[in-house]
């Protein structure tokens, strides 16, 4: 695709925007196992980044609109909308802050049918409030704070919003060890009458070990939902992450998670830790679910090369739905610079659903690559390919397509890159 980017500097704000087109050929733009269609598809986008660095404002927010022109009767064309904001704005040093968040992307509304533009729809999630901390001692805080949210979905009933408090208490046990418990409580209102809404308790104990080169953080405690419409459940939390710098070249981060979550908490924890306009993979239901996830990434940074490597194992048990699904991935990305203008981009995915109440697995595999060439500082031509192919043991959604991607684009990037 496209892109032009262009910095306007303005203080200590940095200032980015995109400008794109490209066109797209695909051997079988309906994805259906039968009867395939090939057809062009018209690329524009716009993309716009805004990154703040100041003593009282942290900010980092980038929109992208997209439109997509497909030269066929058999899709409607469509212009898309995502963005990704997140703000700190400190009110007093130390003391006082402000928290805003606003995902706003696209889902999938029925995981069992191809991501076609019939089967997506728009979401948005936005979480703000207030945040307040005493420093009881040298080695004691006290951090307090709220969120005001209000989770919306385009087609399926589930738009809701949520009030919820925190305590934390923190001690800096040693030089790089800090301990804390933890209390959170949250409301959830369903804006229409379908679904229950719920009251939601969360009591955890939290231990972050600062290592010579990352951060291993673990949570363990329990959470009590009590539901208005529905029977209470309770299950136990618990959090593991490990961020480390392998060597100055190479990271290494993993996660394991035990936890109940629902669609609207899900997509703000995704969100907000990938950081990345994109595709949510998170199923729309009012129900709640117990989450099994574990992944483990590696990320490698060479003079010429670069390697990227996924893996993720997710269950999901839902409460109601009969939705309960296990998801395994890998995702592999290699980069090579063939010279001072050339380089070459290879990808890999592989991914298998379980959805086990349903009976239906699907394994969606894709093989991707692009020649990119730099035709000054500025300008770069691309080239890029695909294959993605999905089997399930339902013939219906079972399809295989092959695309091709012709682009120019214009850039400066200062952060965005």
């Amino acid at each position: 695709m496209l892109g032009v980017f262009t910095t306007l500097p303005a203080g200590a704000w940095e200032v980015s925007s995109a400008y794109s087109l490209g066109g797209q050929y695909s051997d079988n733009i309906g994805l259906v196992p039968d009867n395939e269609e090939e057809a062009w598809v018209g690329l524009a986008m716009a993309r716009y980044g805004i990154r703040e660095r100041s003593g009282n404002l942290d900010l980092d927010a980038m929109a992208q609109l997209e439109y997509r022109d497909y030269q066929t009767d058999l899709l409607d064309d469509e212009l898309l909308f995502s963005l990704d904001a997140n703000a700190v704005w400190t009110l007093a040093p130390g003391r006082r802050f402000w928290h805003f968040e606003d995902y706003y992307r696209q889902a999938d509304s029925d995981p069992l049918e191809p991501p076609t533009p019939e089967n997506r729809e728009d979401t948005n999630v936005l979480s703000t409030g207030p945040e307040f901390r005493w420093r009881l001692s040298p080695y004691r805080t006290a951090i307090a704070g709220a969120r005001y949210g209000y989770f919306w979905f385009e087609e399926d009933d589930v738009d809701s919003q949520r009030l919820s408090a925190y305590a934390r208490l923190v001690h800096d046990w040693r030089a790089r060890t800090q301990l804390s418990v933890n209390g959170e409580v949250t409301t959830v209102g369903y804006v229409e009458e379908v679904h229950s809404d719920y009251n939601r308790g969360d009591v955890y104990a939290r231990a972050e070990q600062t290592l010579a080169r990352g951060v291993l953080q673990v949570d363990l405690g329990g959470t009590h939902i009590q539901r208005d419409e529905d029977d209470d459940v309770s299950g136990i939390l618990g959090r593991v992450a490990l961020n480390l710098d392998v060597n100055s070249y190479s990271t290494l981060d993993s996660a394991l998670i035990y936890q109940y979550t629902d669609v609207g908490h899900d997509i703000l924890t995704t969100a907000s830790r990938d950081g990345a306009v994109g595709v949510l993979d998170e199923q729309v239901t009012g129900d709640l679910y117990y989450i099994r996830h574990g992944e483990l990434a590696y990320e490698w940074h060479g003079v010429r090369a670069s390697l990227r490597v996924v893996g993720v194992l997710r269950e999901e048990d839902y409460e109601d739905d009969p939705a309960d699904r296990t998801v395994q991935e890998v995702h592999g990305h290699v980069g090579y610079r063939l010279s001072d203008t050339l380089s070459l981009a290879l990808s890999a995915i592989h991914v298998r659903q379980d959805f086990r109440e349903n009976d239906v697995d699907i394994t969606e595999r894709h093989l991707g690559g692009g020649l990119h060439y730099r035709i000054n500082s500025r300008l770069r031509a691309a080239l890029e390919g695909g294959t993605t192919e999905q089997d399930s043991n339902d013939p219906s959604i079972e399809y295989r397509e092959n695309v091709w991607l012709i682009s120019l684009t214009y850039e400066r990037t200062p952060f965005l890159e």
